[in-house]
């Protein structure tokens, strides 16, 4: 049966505050994101590598409420990248799915 990934996403602007949960497809764009201060952002993450044996890479956008791209950072899935210019941490997991 063939599979189909789901990226578990996590966002957190402000460690005392509580992160956004959110389900995304690879290469979709978030909704907009309110974080503390309502600071507005999106978020898109889409493979740019697929590996079977080590995980996938994927390159990891921040972008404002209007799409456009502030930071961009690669990872590898089960990872936290650290935007320190804009105080957003954002944990991404993938999930395989039977389709």
């Amino acid at each position: 049966m063939p599979k189909k990934q789901v990226l578990e996403v996590k966002v957190r602007g402000d460690l005392s505050e509580r992160e956004i949960d959110l389900q995304l497809s690879p290469g979709e764009i978030s909704p907009v994101l309110v974080l503390p201060d309502n600071r507005k952002y999106r978020v898109k993450a889409s493979i740019i590598r697929a590996d079977h044996r080590f995980g996938d890479i994927y390159a990891l956008v921040l972008a404002d409420a209007n799409g456009k791209t502030l930071a961009e950072m690669n990872i590898a899935g089960n990872t936290t990248a650290t935007f320190s210019d804009h105080r957003v941490q954002i944990y991404l997991l993938p999930i395989e799915q039977a389709a």
